[in-house]
């Protein structure tokens, strides 16, 4: 066979193999070369390529060494001579694991089994490579993880056994035989194995841990166990163990066993601290005024102090075990059963108070919630909340009295204060509570009220009365009369409380009552004054009517009468004020000016004149409009010895009205506002009360009235806020 003709036959020195075998070697993804003993390769199939690189013809003719590295070669190379001339294996050719060279001079590790046949005294070599590299690299990483798991195993805290189903012991680490160490040592003490469960019973060898395994096959967890050391001691272990299965049935037990001594012992300390604990706890629950009891998760009662017995009106046998909902049904539909849920539901305490009616009492209450239920610690609060009612209605009254109410502490600082007091200040409650008085009374009231309350402790009356001046936020000061008195607060110390009351309006009524007085005073006076005239002319005339018989002079006594009446007519509306004339009639103002001019003409010259243009009519008294009109008709006389008097209408969009004007001085411009106050007057003999009388009967039929200068230089009085239908 040529080297280059892999299908042909080997030369003459080879046997031909027939064409099933060659296709079979073809298609396998192994590599196979057919050798002479000489070591020549006579054949090599096309997976040589896909191993070593190399195409199959470049292999045939040449040395079985050329795919094997250099620093192997001799060594190779003599055992396969060696084998040729003696026949001597030092191996099997069946599993052979070794290195291949590839064309580009890398190394290739190789699962390799050599066949040997001889015919026609011709021996021939089939080797059979596969590549191993990926198992190789997957051994490789079991390798290191069972280096790591080996490491792990050593340096684990806790005691690991591998053992066989049999007992044998595979593996262990060095804590395992520590733990084995003080077993035995326990042994020896009693000289016989004695392992005790945690109820003190031996454990029978079925009852160990892995013999538990082995029989059910199954793994086992927790299992808890002591031993009993020469000098009493006792140690803990606790062990879990798991088995390993091979064809379907536990081939090994793995053990991790642990030394829980410390840890029991330290359970024990725990628990007798918590026995100590709640033994101090129910001796502090029993002592203390709260009422106390537990609840688990299922509502239950699991612990009740002697203060909730008697709050409750229940024995702790009667509670303990049962539902809270069950015992007193009616607290299902009350506050407490839907604090207790939403406590269990935020895991927050809830705090809120009830009145339980089922006992005629009212209680405080907190709930305290964990994984395990609810704490309730509650206690009875009914007198409290009776004087809190009380003192909410001695609010409700204070609230309703109309005048301020205040107490200070015994700092002189606000501790309470009713609506009418803080609305008189123009403070918040909040602004107030916790300030000192002197904030709302300035610094010499406050003086002025400490030095009553030191006279009220010395044995002084039980109540005084001060008039002082508040300051308000604003800055305004009102006028007060405060009554004062004191309230005990323990150890001989007092506060202060107050009734404040606002007195503007009083002191305004007082002054309109002192300036009415005035007022009247002076009328009186100038009243006075005013009659002797009229008086005298009514003597005079009358002693010459009785001399003379003259009907003239009576008719002048009469004059003066009727003047006089008027006057004193005059003075009693003036001495009522501005009040609202109720009596009204529909007069018209031309007839009333008319006759406010005949009851004048006779005391006046022909250089006076008036000139009536109006068609307005007014809601009013005749009487009180013709009085008006003819004391505006003496003020023009008063100030012109030659007046023409206008009386006429004002309608315009922004008034309504009538005026009164004359040619004669005028009022000044300085003057306008003052004219028409009691006494003004610029007569020597005159008494300054006839502008009054105007005004005051404008302001009895709510008009305005205004004085401004006429188109001639004199006096315009002007009168509008008439109805538009007047």
């Amino acid at each position: 066979m040529k080297p280059s003709d892999r299908n042909s036959a080997p030369s003459d020195e080879v046997t031909v193999e027939d064409a099933v075998f060659r296709r079979l070697v073809q298609q396998t993804t192994d590599a196979v070369v057919i050798a002479a003993n000489d070591g020549t390769i006579l054949f090599a199939n096309q997976s040589v390529e896909d191993v070593f690189g190399y195409a199959p013809g470049e292999l045939e003719g040449r040395q079985l060494s050329a795919i094997i590295p250099e620093r192997l070669r001799q060594r190779h190379q003599a055992a396969f001579a060696r084998h040729v001339r003696t026949g001597e294996r030092t191996i099997p050719w069946n599993a052979i694991e070794l290195l291949g060279r590839c064309a580009d001079g890398t190394e290739v590790p190789l699962s390799v089994s050599f066949h040997e046949s001889t015919e026609a005294d011709s021996q021939r070599f089939i080797g059979v490579m596969r590549d191993i590299s990926d198992r190789k690299r997957i051994e490789h990483r079991l390798d290191e993880k069972t280096d790591h798991l080996d490491e792990v195993f050593d340096a684990s805290p806790v005691a690991l056994s591998i053992r066989s189903a049999d007992g044998e012991i595979l593996q262990t680490n060095e804590r395992a035989g520590e733990l084995v160490e003080i077993v035995r040592d326990a042994d020896e003490a009693t000289n016989e194995t004695q392992i005790y469960a945690p109820d003190g019973e031996l454990l029978s060898e079925a009852e160990f841990p892995f013999n538990r395994v082995v029989e059910s096959g199954e793994a086992v967890y927790d299992v808890e166990f002591y031993v009993e050391g020469a000098a009493g001691e006792r140690r803990w272990f606790i062990v879990n163990a798991k088995p390993v299965y091979a064809d379907g049935r536990v081939a090994q037990v793995i053990s991790a066993g642990k030394d829980i001594t410390e840890v029991k012992r330290f359970q024990r300390e725990l628990e007798r601290q918590r026995d100590d604990l709640e033994r101090e706890l129910d001796e502090v629950f029993d002592r203390i005024d709260d009422g106390f009891y537990a609840l688990d998760e299922a509502w239950k009662f699991t612990y009740v102090n002697e203060r909730a017995e008697e709050l409750l009106g229940r024995d702790e046998s009667e509670l303990l075990g049962r539902v809270v909902w069950d015992v007193f049904p009616d607290t299902s539909e009350t506050m407490g059963y839907d604090a207790f849920h939403r406590a269990v539901e935020t895991q927050e305490r809830v705090t809120y108070e009830e009145h339980w009616a089922s006992l005629a009492r009212w209680f405080e209450v907190h709930v305290y919630p964990s994984e395990s239920g609810v704490s309730v610690y509650f206690r009875d609060v009914t007198e409290r909340k009776e004087r809190e009612q009380e003192l909410k209605r001695n609010e409700a009254m204070l609230e309703t009295v109309g005048d301020g109410v205040y107490a200070l502490d015994t700092d002189g600082r606000f501790v309470a204060v009713n609506q009418t007091y803080i609305d008189m200040t123009g403070y918040s409650r909040a602004e107030l509570l916790g300030s000192n008085g002197a904030m709302v009374t300035g610094e010499d009231t406050a003086n002025e009220l400490e030095r009553v309350q030191a006279n009220l402790e010395n044995g002084g009356d039980d109540v005084t009365t001060v008039e002082a001046t508040l300051e308000t936020a604003d800055g305004n000061r009102v006028p007060i009369e405060a009554r004062v008195s004191l309230f005990p607060l323990g150890d001989e110390q007092y506060g202060r409380a107050g009734v404040v009351r606002d007195v503007t309006e009083r002191r305004e009524r007082e002054r309109e009552i002192r300036k009415k007085n005035e007022r009247l005073e002076s009328f009186a006076s100038m009243l006075a004054h005013e009659l002797r005239n009229p008086l005298s002319i009514a003597q005079g005339y009358l002693g010459w009517a009785w001399e003379e018989q003259s009907e003239s002079a009576y008719e002048e006594v009469e004059r003066a009468h009727d003047r006089m009446e008027e006057m004193i007519d005059m003075l009693l509306f003036m001495a009522r004020g501005s009040a609202p004339v109720a009596n009204r009639e529909t007069v018209a103002l031309f007839d009333a000016a008319a006759a406010a001019w005949d009851a004048i003409d006779g005391e006046t010259t022909d250089e006076v004149t008036v000139e009536i243009v109006t068609d307005r009519v007014v809601q009013a008294e005749p009487t009180r409009i013709k009085q008006l009109l003819e004391n505006l008709f003496r003020n023009a006389i008063e100030h012109g010895d030659a007046v023409t008097i206008h009386v006429g209408d004002i309608a315009d969009d922004s008034a309504c009205g009538f005026y009164v004007a004359d040619d004669g001085q005028g009022v000044p411009e300085s003057k306008r506002e003052t004219v028409f106050e009691a006494g003004y007057t610029t007569q020597q003999d005159g008494i300054g009360l006839g502008l009054t009388f105007i005004a005051q009967i404008a302001e009895g039929y709510g008009w305005t009235y205004t004085v401004a200068e006429s188109e001639e230089g004199g006096a315009r009085f002007e009168f509008t806020g008439l109805d538009a239908n007047e």
